[in-house]
C-alpha cells in the first residue's frame, strides 16, 4: 500500500502513543476502506486499541449512529481514567 510521505513520517509518531483509543469503522464505509481499522492496531501498539465495527454504516457515522458515538465516547472516557 502505498502511504503518502507525511502519513509515512508520522507512523513513528503514532507507535508512541499511549493513551486508549477507539476506532468506529462502518463496514460500508466507501471514503475509508475498513481494513484501515485493522492496520492501525499494527500502528497504535503501545495504546489500548479498541476497533468498533458499525454493521452496515458509511462514512460518516456521527450523523447516521449517533447512539453508537455517544456510547463509544463514554467508553473512552471511562478508559480513559
Amino acid at each position: 500500500m502505498a502511504i503518502a510521505p507525511s502519513l509515512e513520517k508520522s507512523q513513528d509518531q503514532y507507535r508512541s502513543i499511549t493513551q486508549p483509543i477507539t476506532f468506529l469503522q462502518g463496514t460500508d464505509d466507501e471514503l475509508v476502506r475498513p481494513d484501515n481499522a485493522n492496520y492501525a492496531k499494527t500502528l497504535f501498539k503501545r495504546s489500548n486499541l479498541e476497533v468498533k465495527w458499525l454493521k452496515d454504516a458509511g462514512h460518516i457515522i456521527n450523523l447516521t449512529n449517533v447512539a453508537d458515538v455517544v456510547a463509544a465516547i463514554k467508553a473512552l472516557d471511562k478508559r480513559s481514567l
